[in-house]
């Protein structure tokens, strides 16, 4: 199936300009056209994309994305592949913990406030 970028926008939650910078910055490989040259998009770029947006979301720069998706990329890398998510996903571990902190800071807070 193919999607035209209006679609993966939707479809991504990422702004079809947003995915055009991502192409222009070389993290999206060449695009399929259709035969009205509009660029075509498959299930495995949309993949691509929601990848991006999540290693984008943990604050990680455009060119460490390009670096990260070479590795990824290549069945040869599998160990650094494997190394390079462990240590987003231990990234992410820890923010989760922050968050729990501070969501349970505010919830004693709203306790106190409501039983005065």
């Amino acid at each position: 199936m193919e999607y035209k970028i209006k679609e993966v926008s939707e479809i991504t939650n990422i702004s079809q300009s947003k995915i055009r910078y991502y192409e222009k910055e070389g993290l999206l490989p060449g695009f399929k056209r259709d035969k009205n040259n509009i660029r075509v998009f498959s299930k495995k770029d949309i993949e691509l994309l929601n990848l991006i947006r999540c290693l984008r979301n943990i604050g990680m720069s455009v060119k460490e994305i390009r670096t990260n998706l070479d590795i990824l990329s290549d069945s040869r890398n599998n160990q650094l592949a494997i190394n390079i998510l462990m240590e987003h996903r231990s990234k992410l571990e820890k923010q989760r913990k922050i968050l729990k902190s501070y969501i349970e800071k505010i919830n004693l807070n709203l306790e106190s406030r409501q039983n005065n």
